[in-house]
Protein backbone atom coordinates (compact mmCIF):
# COMPACT_ATOMS: atom_id res chain seq x y z
CA UNK A 1 0.00 0.00 0.00
CA UNK A 2 1.24 3.46 -0.93
CA UNK A 3 2.04 5.45 2.22
CA UNK A 4 1.55 9.20 1.88
CA UNK A 5 2.65 11.81 4.44
CA UNK A 6 2.72 15.57 4.52
CA UNK A 7 4.72 18.28 6.21
CA UNK A 8 2.85 21.52 6.73
CA UNK A 9 5.33 24.31 7.28
CA UNK A 10 3.98 26.97 9.62
CA UNK A 11 7.12 28.06 11.42
CA UNK A 12 7.48 31.52 9.91
CA UNK A 13 7.54 34.81 11.79
CA UNK A 14 5.00 36.60 9.54
CA UNK A 15 7.33 39.60 9.17
CA UNK A 16 5.22 41.06 6.32
CA UNK A 17 1.97 40.51 8.21
CA UNK A 18 2.11 42.79 11.28
CA UNK A 19 -0.31 41.47 13.86
CA UNK A 20 -0.44 40.26 17.45
CA UNK A 21 -1.22 36.80 16.01
CA UNK A 22 0.99 35.14 13.40
CA UNK A 23 -0.85 34.79 10.08
CA UNK A 24 -0.88 30.97 10.16
CA UNK A 25 -2.82 31.07 13.45
CA UNK A 26 -5.24 33.83 12.45
CA UNK A 27 -8.94 32.95 12.55
CA UNK A 28 -10.81 33.17 9.24
CA UNK A 29 -14.50 32.27 9.39
CA UNK A 30 -13.88 30.95 12.91
CA UNK A 31 -11.22 28.52 11.74
CA UNK A 32 -7.47 28.88 12.07
CA UNK A 33 -5.62 29.45 8.78
CA UNK A 34 -3.40 26.44 9.46
CA UNK A 35 -6.41 24.16 9.98
CA UNK A 36 -7.63 24.68 6.42
CA UNK A 37 -4.50 23.00 5.05
CA UNK A 38 -4.41 20.34 7.76
CA UNK A 39 -7.98 19.26 7.05
CA UNK A 40 -7.32 19.07 3.30
CA UNK A 41 -4.24 16.90 3.83
CA UNK A 42 -6.07 14.57 6.22
CA UNK A 43 -8.14 13.28 3.31
CA UNK A 44 -5.05 11.96 1.53
CA UNK A 45 -2.26 11.44 4.07
CA UNK A 46 -1.73 8.76 6.69
CA UNK A 47 0.65 11.00 8.64
CA UNK A 48 0.92 14.78 8.97
CA UNK A 49 3.73 16.74 10.61
CA UNK A 50 2.92 20.35 11.48
CA UNK A 51 5.98 22.54 11.96
CA UNK A 52 5.43 25.60 14.17
CA UNK A 53 7.48 28.29 15.95
CA UNK A 54 8.84 27.27 19.34
CA UNK A 55 6.58 29.77 21.14
CA UNK A 56 3.51 28.04 19.67
CA UNK A 57 4.60 24.43 20.17
CA UNK A 58 2.75 23.72 23.44
CA UNK A 59 -0.41 25.46 22.25
CA UNK A 60 -0.52 23.62 18.93
CA UNK A 61 0.34 20.28 20.49
CA UNK A 62 -2.76 20.66 22.67
CA UNK A 63 -4.78 21.83 19.67
CA UNK A 64 -4.06 18.63 17.73
CA UNK A 65 -3.72 16.22 20.67
CA UNK A 66 -6.90 14.29 19.82
CA UNK A 67 -5.88 13.64 16.19
CA UNK A 68 -3.68 10.54 16.16
CA UNK A 69 -2.04 11.01 12.77
CA UNK A 70 -0.78 14.55 13.47
CA UNK A 71 2.57 15.30 15.06
CA UNK A 72 3.68 18.82 15.94
CA UNK A 73 7.32 19.83 15.91
CA UNK A 74 9.39 22.99 16.30
CA UNK A 75 10.77 24.71 13.23
CA UNK A 76 14.43 25.32 12.46
CA UNK A 77 16.50 28.40 11.74
CA UNK A 78 15.24 28.56 8.15
CA UNK A 79 12.30 27.21 6.17
CA UNK A 80 14.26 24.28 4.80
CA UNK A 81 15.69 23.44 8.21
CA UNK A 82 12.06 23.29 9.36
CA UNK A 83 11.32 20.88 6.53
CA UNK A 84 14.28 18.75 7.58
CA UNK A 85 12.92 18.62 11.13
CA UNK A 86 9.68 17.30 9.68
CA UNK A 87 11.43 14.77 7.48
CA UNK A 88 13.39 13.43 10.43
CA UNK A 89 10.14 12.85 12.31
CA UNK A 90 8.83 10.80 9.39
CA UNK A 91 11.74 8.36 9.29
CA UNK A 92 9.91 5.76 11.39
CA UNK A 93 6.83 6.05 9.17
CA UNK A 94 8.98 5.86 6.02
CA UNK A 95 6.27 7.03 3.60
CA UNK A 96 6.61 6.48 -0.12
CA UNK A 97 5.99 10.13 -0.88
CA UNK A 98 5.73 13.31 1.14
CA UNK A 99 3.88 16.52 0.37
CA UNK A 100 5.41 19.74 1.70
CA UNK A 101 2.88 22.55 1.94
CA UNK A 102 2.87 26.13 3.20
CA UNK A 103 0.54 26.45 6.16
CA UNK A 104 -0.49 29.90 4.93
CA UNK A 105 -1.82 28.53 1.59
CA UNK A 106 -5.26 27.78 2.95
CA UNK A 107 -7.03 27.77 -0.44
CA UNK A 108 -5.22 24.74 -1.84
CA UNK A 109 -7.65 22.53 -3.75
CA UNK A 110 -8.11 18.79 -3.50
CA UNK A 111 -7.39 18.61 -7.25
CA UNK A 112 -3.95 20.12 -6.73
CA UNK A 113 -3.20 17.63 -3.96
CA UNK A 114 -4.29 14.72 -6.12
CA UNK A 115 -2.33 15.97 -9.14
CA UNK A 116 0.71 16.36 -6.92
CA UNK A 117 0.45 12.82 -5.55
CA UNK A 118 -0.10 11.24 -8.97
CA UNK A 119 2.87 13.00 -10.58
CA UNK A 120 5.20 12.26 -7.65
CA UNK A 121 4.24 8.60 -7.77
CA UNK A 122 5.28 8.51 -11.41
CA UNK A 123 8.22 10.93 -11.54
CA UNK A 124 9.46 11.17 -7.90
CA UNK A 125 8.94 14.95 -7.88
CA UNK A 126 6.02 17.34 -8.39
CA UNK A 127 5.94 21.12 -8.05
CA UNK A 128 2.97 23.31 -9.01
CA UNK A 129 3.66 26.30 -11.25
CA UNK A 130 1.72 29.25 -12.59
CA UNK A 131 2.71 31.55 -15.43
CA UNK A 132 3.47 35.26 -15.18
CA UNK A 133 0.67 37.39 -16.62
CA UNK A 134 2.46 40.75 -16.34
CA UNK A 135 5.55 42.05 -18.06
CA UNK A 136 8.80 40.89 -16.49
CA UNK A 137 11.88 43.10 -16.20
CA UNK A 138 15.34 43.06 -14.68
CA UNK A 139 16.10 46.04 -12.45
CA UNK A 140 19.19 48.21 -12.35
CA UNK A 141 20.84 48.87 -8.99
CA UNK A 142 19.03 52.24 -8.83
CA UNK A 143 15.65 50.47 -9.30
CA UNK A 144 15.21 51.71 -12.87
CA UNK A 145 14.13 49.22 -15.53
CA UNK A 146 16.95 47.36 -17.23
CA UNK A 147 16.00 44.56 -19.62
CA UNK A 148 12.58 43.13 -20.41
CA UNK A 149 12.48 39.34 -20.08
CA UNK A 150 10.54 36.74 -22.02
CA UNK A 151 7.95 35.86 -19.43
CA UNK A 152 7.31 32.48 -21.09
CA UNK A 153 10.66 31.32 -19.69
CA UNK A 154 9.72 32.12 -16.10
CA UNK A 155 7.15 30.61 -13.77
CA UNK A 156 6.05 31.02 -10.15
CA UNK A 157 6.21 27.94 -7.93
CA UNK A 158 3.61 27.11 -5.29
CA UNK A 159 2.98 24.25 -2.88
CA UNK A 160 2.27 21.42 -2.25
CA UNK A 161 5.64 20.29 -3.55
CA UNK A 162 5.71 16.51 -3.46
CA UNK A 163 8.61 14.08 -3.63
CA UNK A 164 9.86 10.58 -3.06
CA UNK A 165 10.41 10.66 0.69
CA UNK A 166 13.86 9.06 0.80
CA UNK A 167 15.16 11.23 -2.03
CA UNK A 168 13.93 14.44 -0.40
CA UNK A 169 15.48 13.40 2.92
CA UNK A 170 18.83 12.65 1.26
CA UNK A 171 18.70 15.96 -0.62
CA UNK A 172 18.18 17.89 2.62
CA UNK A 173 20.90 15.99 4.46
CA UNK A 174 23.32 16.68 1.60
CA UNK A 175 22.78 20.41 2.06
CA UNK A 176 22.20 20.51 5.82
CA UNK A 177 24.89 23.16 6.37
CA UNK A 178 23.53 25.50 3.71
CA UNK A 179 19.76 24.95 3.72
CA UNK A 180 19.20 28.61 4.58
CA UNK A 181 20.28 29.42 1.01
CA UNK A 182 17.23 27.63 -0.42
CA UNK A 183 13.69 29.00 -0.41
CA UNK A 184 11.82 25.80 -1.21
CA UNK A 185 12.11 22.03 -1.52
CA UNK A 186 12.39 22.11 -5.31
CA UNK A 187 15.72 23.92 -5.11
CA UNK A 188 17.06 21.48 -2.53
CA UNK A 189 15.85 18.46 -4.48
CA UNK A 190 17.22 19.74 -7.80
CA UNK A 191 20.70 20.11 -6.29
CA UNK A 192 20.91 16.35 -5.70
CA UNK A 193 18.53 14.91 -8.29
CA UNK A 194 18.61 17.63 -10.98
CA UNK A 195 15.15 17.46 -12.49
CA UNK A 196 11.95 18.59 -10.79
CA UNK A 197 8.74 17.84 -12.68
CA UNK A 198 5.85 20.30 -12.66
CA UNK A 199 2.07 20.35 -12.73
CA UNK A 200 -0.41 23.25 -13.10
CA UNK A 201 -0.87 25.37 -10.03
CA UNK A 202 -3.89 27.58 -9.43
CA UNK A 203 -4.24 31.35 -9.21
CA UNK A 204 -6.44 30.98 -6.13
CA UNK A 205 -3.72 29.06 -4.30
CA UNK A 206 -2.21 32.22 -2.86
CA UNK A 207 -0.07 32.40 0.22
CA UNK A 208 -1.46 34.69 2.91
CA UNK A 209 1.33 37.26 3.13
CA UNK A 210 -0.19 40.71 3.52
CA UNK A 211 -3.33 41.98 5.25
CA UNK A 212 -4.79 42.91 1.86
CA UNK A 213 -4.73 39.22 0.88
CA UNK A 214 -7.53 38.63 3.40
CA UNK A 215 -10.16 40.32 1.24
CA UNK A 216 -9.47 37.92 -1.64
CA UNK A 217 -9.40 34.91 0.68
CA UNK A 218 -12.72 35.81 2.31
CA UNK A 219 -14.25 36.30 -1.12
CA UNK A 220 -13.16 32.84 -2.33
CA UNK A 221 -14.18 31.05 0.86
CA UNK A 222 -17.57 32.74 1.06
CA UNK A 223 -18.47 32.18 -2.59
CA UNK A 224 -17.83 28.46 -2.94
Amino acid sequence: MMKIASIIVAGGSSSRYPSDTLKQFTLINNKMVLDYSVQKMQKFCQKIVVVVPEDYFTLMKKHYISIKNITVCVGGKSRQHSVLNGLNLLKDVNPNIVLVHDGARLLVSEKMILDSIELAQEKKSATPIVAFSDSLWLLNDDKSLSTRQKREKFVISQTPQTFDFQQLLVAHLNLEDSLEDYSDCSGVYAHSFQKVYTYPGEKNNIKLTFHEDLEFIYFILNNK
